[in-house]
């Protein structure tokens, strides 16, 4: 039996509180994952496992999230430092462990870390695999940040780097994290010919776009907020609820929406120009910093489509002039998100990149198992002679939160969804087989939303 989760994004978050510990205006914002879901999992685990059958539990990438956090910034460390110098007794190597640990150290994630790395123990023949993904790739940096790792997840201590593909005969599926189909967040671009098992280990170590726009843009924006407003914070609605808004916008969908969900006040009468006079001068800083950093033009020079206005172009042209010298009005923003909209529904479907696995081609898989988009889905590849193939999306396990179909109103959800394909011996299910023919493989997708409201 093999069971796949990804995208739990454990991650650091101390130093995004504010207020003093016992204060009742203090924000602490949790995000990680209770770790009762994880026992709820292992239950169920345990419950399916067959006598005498190994259990493979994968944990598909973006377990730890190691760019979402403020720590980053006390330095001129960034995770998107050429790979090769995070060498073992480096100060980068270093900034890496020590995120580990923080990470690790938080109450939930701490319970969470402890019932993965006992389920060995509580089902007979469980093992646990671990893929890192694009928000946990510096996982794999030195055998010291491996073992850290490997000893937070009960696995057994190696200096040997970590597989970013698990494959599977029986049942026959393909297990990655999924960055490996999107651009943004991965060094080599596999959209153009077949992708092979084992692709190259230099486009996993490899820096991406979507490195820093996390760091630089996803987390710095709190980390710049708080330090402008500081226990302010805590007294202004107006304030509270952007730098609340700020802590959870990566978790947004579409995230075209995420200027309406920044300066939208649920049950509030508030002045949009208001809340972006409180906001304004944090963007600003953050376009002052980044609008000519070679990292950032060299990949947007990368992504540019010559001959063809888009929404490289748009961004390029305003980092260029930086009109928000003079001011930066609101409507500029909102133009961004509209293009950002139309870009998102004139890309090429992560669906085709997956269709160019050479194990999907060659009939040695009949699914590949993948998450990293956040979007639990499952899509019917191919079923040549009535053969299907599947590519089935593992979500996340963070909070959701979704937008209206004009992306002016927003909703909060707890998220969890989880593969489990079994074998030939396992599952067998009421169906009878046809005469003179045996159960090759199945699978089950369990992919749901919770949310309890008071009144």
């Amino acid at each position: 039996m093999l069971a796949v989760i990804s995208d739990l994004h454990f991650e650091e978050e101390q130093l995004d509180c504010v207020g003093a510990a016992g204060d009742p205006r203090a924000i602490n914002l949790v995000r990680n994952v209770s770790s009762d879901a994880f026992r709820k999992f292992g239950d169920f685990l345990n419950r399916e496992a067959t006598p005498g059958r190994p259990v493979d539990l994968v944990l598909a990438g973006d377990i730890f999230d190691l760019h979402r956090t403020a720590m980053w910034f006390d330095s001129e460390i960034r995770p998107w430092d050429d790979f090769s110098k995070f060498r073992p007794g480096s100060a980068r190597e270093a900034k890496v462990l020590a995120i580990i640990a923080a990470i690790a150290n938080e109450p939930d994630v701490r319970e969470s870390l402890h019932v993965l790395a006992s389920l060995p123990g509580a089902i007979a023949g469980a093992r646990v695999h671990y893929l890192p993904g694009n928000h946990d790739r510096l996982v794999d940096a030195t055998p010291a940040t491996r073992n850290a790792v490997r000893a937070l997840l009960g696995l057994t201590p190696s200096p040997d780097p970590f597989s970013h593909a698990f494959f599977s005969q029986d049942p026959p599926v393909l297990v990655r994290h999924g960055h490996e189909y999107d651009r943004f967040n991965f060094a080599a671009d596999l959209a153009t010919a077949r992708i092979p098992l084992d692709v190259p280990k230099k486009a996993y170590q490899g820096a991406t776009f979507g490195d820093f726009i996390t760091v630089e843009v996803a987390a710095r924006l709190p980390a710049l907020f708080r330090a402008k407003y500081g226990d302010e914070i805590l007294t202004n609605p107006e304030l509270r609820h952007i730098y609340l808004r700020l802590l959870q916008f990566d978790d947004v969908r579409p995230q075209s929406a995420l200027v309406e969900f920044l300066l939208r006040m649920p049950g509030e009468a508030a002045d949009e120009e208001r809340l972006w006079h409180h906001l304004e001068p944090v963007v600003r800083e953050i376009l002052e910093t980044v609008h000519d950093h070679p990292f950032l033009t060299g990949w947007l020079t990368q992504f540019d489509t010559r001959f063809r206005p888009d929404l490289v172009d748009l961004v390029q042209l305003m980092l260029k002039t930086r009109p928000w010298r003079l001011g930066l009005p609101l409507w500029v923003l909102r133009q961004v998100a509209g293009a950002v909209r139309d870009l998102g529904a004139a890309g090429e479907k992560l669906v085709t990149i997956v269709q160019k696995e050479e194990v999907l081609a060659s009939g040695a898989v009949r699914a590949v198992i993948a998450g990293h988009t956040h979007e639990p889905q499952v899509a019917l590849l191919d079923a040549t002679s009535g053969v299907e193939r599947y590519y089935i999306d593992t979500g996340t396990w963070r909070k959701r939160v979704p937008a209206t179909p004009d992306e002016r109103g927003f909703g909060q959800l707890k998220a969890l969804t989880y593969v489990v394909a079994y074998g030939r011996d396992e599952d067998p299910g009421k169906e009878q087989p046809p005469a003179g023919s045996a159960k090759l493989w199945s699978f089950d997708y369990w992919s749901g939303f919770t949310q309890r409201w008071w009144g």
